[in-house]
């Protein structure tokens, strides 16, 4: 939490203008960090979501825009330019705004994911098992989540709380501790 407080400053106090400054530290207290306790991954979601609505805040006050004055030909305009950064989040924060009644007139349509549009066949996970390990462009901590996921059935949030004290070294055995029982690691 202290990382996050520290990050929501940072990005925060970043924005130019007052009342930017106020509307962005309204929407990362009261919309994304209502939910109390943060894990990893959130934390990187709520980073992701903060820095979008600074980068359209700052692309509006670039062109003496506010969310206010803003309409929807300037929105599809920044949304649509080669330079846009973060264009999902961005529209979070749109709808945000436009929920909150500090925007108006303006539509960001929601993206839904279904999540995969089919089961991964076993091939594909062996496959995808043999590049988690053996792909160094991959970063080791990636590589282990992935691997934790797929082949243990490890949810992200489960993996994001491991330690080192959920790993056994007995007996030339590693083990990790994912429940109850030790699972001992090949």
């Amino acid at each position: 939490m202290v990382r996050l407080e520290r990050l929501v400053k940072e990005l925060v106090t970043s924005h130019a203008t007052v009342e930017g400054r106020k509307i962005l530290h309204r929407y990362a207290t009261w919309h994304l960090l209502r939910q109390g306790d943060i894990t990893h991954t959130q934390l990187t979601v709520v980073r992701r979501h903060l820095r979008a609505a600074v980068h359209l805040l700052d692309r509006l006050e670039g062109q003496d825009l506010t969310l206010a004055s803003c309409r929807q030909v300037d929105l599809e305009r920044r949304m649509t330019s080669d330079d846009v950064r973060h264009r999902r989040e961005a529209g979070n924060f749109a709808r945000w705004a436009l929920s909150q009644k500090i925007a108006r007139d303006l539509s960001f349509p929601a993206m839904r994911w279904n999540g995969p549009s089919r089961p991964m066949d076993d091939e594909a996970r062996w496959a995808t098992a043999r590049r988690l390990l053996h792909d160094g462009t991959i970063r080791t901590e990636d590589r282990l989540a992935g691997l934790l996921l797929l082949l243990y059935a490890q949810w992200p949030a489960a993996i994001s709380r491991l330690t080192v004290d959920h790993i056994e070294r007995t007996d030339g055995a590693v083990r990790i501790r994912l429940g109850d029982v030790p699972v001992q690691l090949p």
